[in-house]
Formats: C-alpha cells, sequence, structure tokens
C-alpha cells in the first residue's frame, strides 16, 4: 500500500492508521457532529467503513481527500469577471512583444 507524504507525516504526528471520527475531525477541520450528519446520508467525500460498531476512515483516504481539497483551493479563481488593473496589466507585459528595430 503507497502512504503519500501527508499519510506519512499524519502517521508521525499521531494519527492512527484507522482513524475515527474524533481523528477525521480533527484533520480536515470539520465538526465532528457534521461528520456524523453527511455520513447518515451517504454524502461524506471520505469513504468509511463500520468496524466492530465504530466508523473507521483508512489515513490514505483522509490524506488523499486534504490533498485534493489543498489542489482545488489553489486551483481556484478567486475572482470573477474583469480583471484588476494590476493582473491586466501583467498579463499585457507578459503577452508584449519587444518592438523590432527596423532601419532603412
Amino acid at each position: 500500500m503507497y502512504l503519500s507524504p501527508l499519510a506519512c507525516a499524519m502517521l508521525k504526528a499521531g494519527f492512527p492508521a484507522l482513524m475515527h471520527v474524533e481523528h477525521v475531525s480533527k484533520a480536515t477541520s470539520h465538526a465532528e457532529q457534521t461528520i456524523r450528519n453527511k455520513l447518515s446520508d451517504d454524502k461524506y467525500p471520505i469513504p468509511s467503513t463500520l468496524e466492530e460498531g465504530r466508523r473507521t476512515f483508512s489515513i490514505c483516504d483522509v490524506a488523499n481527500y486534504i490533498e485534493n481539497v489543498h489542489l482545488l483551493i489553489n486551483q481556484k479563481n478567486t475572482r470573477r469577471g474583469r480583471p484588476t488593473k494590476l493582473k491586466a496589466m501583467l498579463m499585457a507585459k507578459q503577452d508584449a512583444v519587444p518592438p523590432l528595430n527596423i532601419e532603412y
């Protein structure tokens, strides 16, 4: 089984390999009750299993979820509509072609 660097870091930080709702709450910053509510509606994005009456999550699944959310946040366009003046100037500077020196 492949462990991502984030999963290894979480193991070193003291999280168990099979996490319960309390651990997932600490790792993802979701409230425990929110996790339980979404699990009962089958809308929680991290897969889980029932073992001995307790809901468990694999540390790999939790780490993958955190990495995917982090990627989505970094890729998200934070501003809609017309670009700001500074951004427009930077884009124009990147697209600008240096003038040609034509001698007659």
